[in-house]
């Protein structure tokens, strides 16, 4: 962004008196004659600012939430889930679009093809679809995007009922799209849709006709506006000038620019934008030149967008070589790569390759791009240019030649992007090429291209012929593919049991990918069935076992198979595979037959359960006389002690050796006794019977009423059975303190002690009580209350109680209780000083600068963090303004902004400046801001103060600041207030003129305008205009607003509803008095996978002499950690688990791998007590790293509460699970929830802990703020969840109120996860009272090689404490 400064200080801020009125008067207007006869209707119209989309609505920082309409209102269609399916998917496109300003080709080609399926689209998804098929669709060519656009049309004609902003959506298509339209038939195509022409449809028409220089068509539509009685707005004007520029009439557009400044329609970087496009389309260079000198001229900053779309132009002409010489004029600013991104791909399909190389080249090597990327970092970058060289029609070799520099240059994942693509694409020519160009490299040079075998599987979900073709190509350039992986990916996905047996699966799958064996097939398919552990599936696989030849590697299947005995109950499997090996019995099979028996035989040896398991296998053995091999029987009784067994397998011995018990007769019994079929049994429902009214209301999950009456009645029917209810006694206190009866509620509560001695008021309920009778203003009584039972109290209480003096004027007690702090004997939750400002702002609303000087000092001596006092600032500059008093007002400003880095009040001061027109104080106060906020805050503050002001012109020039980026936190500030204030006007320029901010959430702001206008038809009527006018696809939210506000005013709704939920769900009525309800039924969760313990870890023989000469020679201290690592290693694989353990203790624990390793070990191999006693030595810092308890209890939904109640204030570590599984599993069974929040409520810490997370993770604000309060650490952490992106920043520290220890804490957490955001995250965390002591150094360190950063002071002092602290502890 250019200097803030320099621009203002150019402001002309003209007298109030003397502003430019919007709507031009008559006869003030001097214009080309097509425009003459329009005149009289734009005096009447005012003209907006509206124009076309633009690709600088990208990047939107999205955080609306989005909820699709899953559930039917009578009279609208009900929308099935596979409607929500595809609202889910068109929704996240969208999300793209605005965010990066383009979407996936695949995903939209995917969205295309379910509605085909399905012959069903409704409005708002076809609207989406019509949108993404044009601009939106940047790595396709225009010539893909005009066919895909075409056929997609066709579909919608024939599914979906189309009206009149669908027809402007294909207009607005075939523009961006270069696409010729035919008008007459147009138009005629819409009359027989039913649908008239509106403003929208005859803009799009005018532009359509200027494209090709067609003023004559134009002036026609604009005859027909006129006769309809329609203005003209911005994007008109653009269209003209487009005209104009292409026909190179250089008068008329100088005419048509006068008109424009004339109409208050102020020509910027879009209006060059427009006709240097024009001039570059008609191969004018000299055109282009003059208007690229006229703009700066006229200071109007073309940015990264503007430039790009000039280039592509150029390119699309034929002008490549002039293009790459405007390649150095284009600005580096915010949003650059995003617009190079985008544009790319057009100069490559212009073909102009090289040029768009030597761009991204140079991006990806500078030191913006690089500076903070790890070589891991770097080599994902840039994939989507291999993907682009391979769409276009770039030669083979040149394409090759790119994507090996790129390659040497780090990006690395490149090379086998353009395999992916070649493949996909069957460019064989490029793989060819690819694989000379690799031939050329040296051997010590060579390239390493990796694993590519999901790649390989993604191809097979096409079909097993892409499958074993995509298996060659790979291969043939130095891939690695993981062969059985492959095939067992096809099996899974092939296979299905109700239309094929697993032998012709077998068939079908060998046939296909010849290059994979038969026994590799056979296995994997041995293993899919086996891992089902089902007897569905045990059938399937004892059908292919005794009708195919299946050959097998026990090796490979033996745990999966001793698993799934155990699994299902039955060894038919195992049984069926030895007897195969019977028929087989020949010389020359006798030995790997006997290697079959000892593996699976061994396999049931190494786990306790299984023992039981082979005790079955045996006497099945026995019974059909099959069989052990003596060897086989000798090795597992010298090993197993239990007579059982040892008689078991004397038997099976004998049986084997008996040549004369099978027979061709014996062989076919057997057949037919295998073949078993497996039922299911039936699970019956059985209903309760009511509960008698003595046992109602037990317990507390029973539904709460929300009024007083349904609660007192409760009571009474508790009460009956001489009981109390503890839950139920809070929520009655809470119902009269809300009711402002605080006398009742603590007459209640006293009740409540004398029943129960233990019962005390938590935090929540005294706050509540406290306000209540600070409502009454009676804040005597309120501290009263306090002193009594506050022992545990939030800080906020007493700021309220001191607020409430304050207000009565008594400022003697304000002080007394302020300096009091900390209270003796009482403990104070949420010590957060930054709510003081209430009791500022009482003082300051007074004009009492005395007082209000008098608190803050006294604030300022308790506060240690320095960082919290920016929230007090406000009031002290405040209390100045309120007395008139300017000069006070600037030094306060000035002398707090420096002394602690912070612009308190600066709208309030700016807008006094600016209605008294003080430039000079006023250019002072924004400098001063810049220093202190950055150039972008400062920017929306001045936006908010012109247009509060009706300064319409400065505040359009800040919006169009060239790298001003969306920021929707000001954006809601701004449009809040403005709502707030009744200004409206406000709010529509605000929205109107913000269309060109980097990454601007229109959907959002239209929404949000819609709602304020909601009752206001007429201007409805303008907006839905303006969203279609700007070539925007509304949401459902959004068009349900719209449709609901014409619905209200009896107008008809000019878009199809069928898809849209317009009826308002009232709420449903608690009764007075609650009845019980049916128990609830638990929702059963499916258990996972059971996850075998058997499986075989390789050991090495290691006697107790050699054990224990490595464990001396491990006490080395001239030993590195890495071969100390390695020792232990050999002791783990030796199963000499115990002097591991010892040799890791003596080293503190710091060989984590081994730590981990021995963990593992000892949990795999059941050896429940060694590893519960390692854990006891250890100490709680390492366990908290290591977690091992979650190895003696891993996780399962079912023991979640159990964990939570276990877990206690003093040991939280039991409640260290995997929060994602818990929130996963909460969502499948609420009952888990419902039980929490029982605990919670009881007052049981970690329950409340553990909401609070679950909160964090679903971004539920409400949710998170009462559990936060809930907790009663002084130190809470573990919030800090989801961090995925700067959204959740912005969530956890606006919920939460700026606390200072979640801003510290999310603001460390988010600097480890996005390095590369360091000074935004900064910035916006340093308004919210960061301290900056608490980041990590690594991330300082970063901040201080930032440019212009303003607290590099601050940030040199905590590092060189921070040095000195480690040189003095070295020492």
């Amino acid at each position: 962004m250019s200097s803030l400064g320099l621009r203002v200080g150019r402001l002309a801020l003209p007298r109030m008196g003397a502003r430019v009125s919007r709507t031009a008067g008559k006869g003030q207007l001097v214009i080309p004659a097509h425009l003459i006869r329009m005149v009289n209707v734009q005096q009447q119209q005012q003209a907006r600012s509206f124009v076309l989309c633009s690709s600088r609505c990208a990047q939107a920082q999205v955080q609306q939430a989005y909820e699709s309409n899953s559930s039917g209102v009578e009279g609208n269609a009900a929308i099935n889930s596979t409607d929500a399916q595809l609202d889910k998917n068109l929704y996240k496109m969208d999300m793209e679009l605005r965010k990066f300003g383009r979407i996936r080709i695949n995903e939209l080609d995917e969205a295309i093809q379910f509605i085909r399926r399905r012959g069903v689209c409704s409005s708002t998804q076809a609207l989406l679809l019509l949108r993404f098929c044009g601009n939106a669709c940047t790595d396709d060519s225009k010539q893909d995007r005009r066919k895909r656009v075409e056929e997609l049309i066709s579909t919608l004609y024939s599914i979906t009922k189309l009206d009149v902003s669908h027809f402007n959506a294909i207009l607005k298509l075939h523009m961006d799209n270069g696409e010729k339209v035919e008008v007459s038939k147009f138009l005629t195509d819409m009359e027989g849709a039913g649908c008239l022409p509106n403003r929208v449809t005859y803009n799009y028409l005018i532009g359509l006709y200027c494209m090709e220089g067609n003023i004559t068509g134009a002036t026609t539509v604009l005859e027909q506006m006129k006769e309809e009685g329609m203005a003209i707005n911005e994007s008109v004007f653009h269209s003209l000038l487009y005209g104009h520029v292409y026909n190179k009439d250089k008068e008329s557009t100088n005419e048509t620019l006068d008109i424009m400044a004339n109409s208050n329609l102020l020509p910027g970087a879009e209006t060059y934008t427009w006709m240097l496009q024009a001039a570059a389309k008609v191969q004018d260079w000299d055109r282009v030149e003059e208007l690229l000198q006229e703009a700066v001229e006229k200071e109007i900053r073309l940015d990264a967008g503007d430039h790009f779309k000039l280039l592509v132009s150029l390119c699309e002409s034929g002008m490549g070589a002039k293009a790459e010489t405007l390649t150095e004029k284009i600005p580096r600013q915010m949003g650059y790569f995003q617009e190079m991104r985008n544009s790319l791909p057009a100069i490559i399909f212009a073909g102009n390759a090289e040029m768009a190389f030597q761009l991204y080249e140079d991006f990806a090597n500078s030191v913006g791009a690089n500076g903070n990327k790890s070589a891991e970092q770097k080599r994902t970058d840039g994939i989507f240019f291999t993907n682009i060289l391979v769409k276009s029609n770039v030669e083979p070799e040149k394409a090759a030649e790119m994507v090996m520099k790129l390659y040497d240059n780090g990006q690395t994942q490149q090379l086998k992007s353009f395999v992916m693509r070649s493949i996909e694409s069957d460019r064989r020519d490029y793989i060819q090429a690819l694989h000379n160009e690799m031939s050329k490299r040296p051997e010590e040079n060579k390239v390493q291209l990796g694993d590519m075998t999901n790649f390989v599987i993604l191809q097979g979900f096409k079909s097993l012929s892409e499958c074993a073709m995509a298996m060659k190509d790979v291969q043939s350039v130095g891939c690695f593919v993981q062969i059985p992986k492959v095939a067992r990916a096809m099996i899974n996905h092939n296979y299905d049991s109700n239309t094929m047996t697993p032998g012709a699966l077998f068939n079908y799958v060998a046939s296909e990918l010849k290059d994979i064996s038969f026994a590799t097939i056979n296995n994997q398919l041995i293993l899919h069935l086996l891992s089902r552990n089902t007897p569905q599936a045990n059938q399937e696989l004892n059908g292919f076992l005794l009708n195919t030849p299946a050959r097998f590697n026990a090796t490979i299947v033996k745990h999966s198979l001793v698993t799934n005995a155990h699994v299902v109950k039955s060894t038919d499997v195992i049984i069926n595979i030895l007897f195969k090996l019977k028929l087989n019995n020949s010389e020359d099979s006798t030995q790997k037959n006997e290697e079959v028996y000892r593996d699976i035989f061994m396999a049931l040896t190494e786990e306790k359960v299984l023992i039981n398991v082979m005790k079955e296998v045996l006497k099945d053995l026995n019974n059909y006389k099959i069989g052990v091999p003596r060897a086989v029987a000798d090795q597992l009784t010298e090993k197993l002690e239990d007579s059982e067994i040892k008689d078991l397998f004397a038997q099976a011995v004998k049986d084997y050796e008996d040549d004369s018990i099978w027979t061709t007769e014996s062989i076919q019994q057997f057949l037919e006794l295998r073949k078993q079929n497996h039922k299911e049994e039936n699970k019956r429902l059985g209903l309760q019977a009511p509960v008698p009214e003595s046992r109602r209301y037990q317990g507390n999950n029973f539904p709460m009423p929300e009024d007083l009456n349904g609660m007192f009645a409760i009571k009474k029917i508790i009460a009956k059975r001489g009981d109390t209810n503890l839950k139920l006694e809070n929520n009655i206190i809470k119902g009269l303190a809300a009711a402002d009866k605080p006398g009742e509620a603590v007459l209640e509560m006293e009740e409540v002690m004398e029943k129960v001695p233990s019962f005390g008021i938590n935090p929540t309920r005294l706050d509540d009580v406290v306000n209540s009778f600070n409502r009454l203003n009676k804040p005597e009584e309120a501290w009263e209350f306090f002193n009594k039972y506050g022992n545990e109290h939030f800080h906020n209480t007493i700021i309220n109680i001191c607020a409430s003096f304050a207000k009565k004027g008594n400022h003697d007690k304000v002080l007394e209780i302020l300096r009091s702090f900390p209270m003796e004997g009482k403990k104070t939750i949420n010590l957060d000083f930054r709510r003081s400002v209430d009791i500022l702002k009482v003082y300051a609303n007074a004009g009492d600068v005395d007082k209000v000087e008098e608190t803050f000092q006294v604030l300022e001596e308790k506060i240690t963090n320095k960082g919290l006092m920016k929230s007090l600032l406000p009031p002290l500059i405040e209390v100045h303004l309120n007395r008139d008093d300017m000069n006070g007002a600037l030094a306060a400003f000035e002398k707090y902004a420096r002394k602690y880095r912070f612009c308190p009040a600066r709208d309030a001061l700016m807008t006094r400046l600016v209605q008294e027109e003080n430039v000079d104080d006023l250019q002072k106060c924004i400098d001063l801001s810049i220093s202190v906020a950055g150039e972008e805050l400062t920017l929306y503050s001045l936006t908010y103060i012109f247009l509060l002001q009706e300064r319409r012109s400065q505040a359009k020039k800040m919006l169009e600041t060239p790298g001003l980026m969306y920021n929707l936190k000001e954006f809601n500030r701004m449009m809040q207030l403005f709502v707030k204030q009744g200004r409206l006007d406000c709010l529509e320029d605000l929205v109107v003129m913000s269309k060109n901010v980097f990454g601007c959430d229109r959907d959002h702001l239209f929404y949000y305008w819609v709602k304020a206008e909601a009752n206001n038809i007429d201007k409805i009527e303008e907006i839905w205009m303006q969203i279609q006018d700007e070539g925007h696809a509304p949401s459902v939210d959004l068009k349900t607003e719209v449709a609901r506000a014409f619905t209200k005013a009896g107008k008809q709704v000019p878009f199809d509803t069928t898809d849209l939920v317009l009826a308002v769900a009232q709420p449903v009525k608690v009764q007075e008095v609650a009845m019980e309800t049916p128990k609830k039924t638990t929702k059963k969760i499916k258990e996972k996978k059971r996850v075998s313990n058997t499986e075989k870890v390789a050991t090495a023989t290691m006697t107790d002499e050699e054990s224990d000469k490595l464990v001396q020679s491990l006490k080395s201290e001239t030993l590195t950690d890495k071969e100390r690592h390695a020792g232990v290693d050999e002791l783990i694989k030796a199963g000499r688990l115990e002097q591991a353990g010892q040799v890791l203790a003596d080293n503190d624990y710091r060989l984590k791998i081994a730590v981990r390793n021995l963990i593992t070990r000892l949990s795999k191999t059941n050896q429940r007590e060694v590893l519960e006693k390692f854990i006891e030595s250890m100490p709680q810092k390492h366990r908290n790293y290591f977690k091992p308890y979650e190895y003696l209890n891993p996780f399962h939904p079912s023991k979640i509460v159990e964990k939570v109640r276990a877990a206690s204030e003093d040991n939280l570590v039991l409640m260290d699970s995997n929060i994602v599984e818990v929130n996963k599993a909460v969502k499948e069974d609420p009952s888990i929830k419902k039980d929490l929040e029982s605990l919670a409520s009881s007052g049981h810490l970690p329950a409340v802990i553990m909401l609070g997370k679950l909160a964090a993770l679903e971004t539920d604000a409400e949710a998170l703020v009462r559990y936060w309060n809930m907790d009663t650490r002084e130190e809470k952490k573990g919030y800090c969840l989801n961090m995925k992106n700067f959204d959740q920043l912005r969530f956890l520290c606006d919920t939460l109120n700026n606390d200072a220890g979640i801003v510290n804490a999310a603001t460390k957490v988010s600097l480890l996860i996005h390095p590369e955001k360091t000074r935004e995250i900064l910035e916006f965390s340093l308004q919210r009272g960061l301290d900056l002591s608490t980041v990590l150094t690594s991330a300082l360190k970063k901040a201080l090689a930032l440019d212009d950063f303003p607290h590099k002071d601050e940030i040199e002092s905590i590092l060189k404490q921070r040095e000195e602290k480690k040189e003095k502890q070295e020492s």
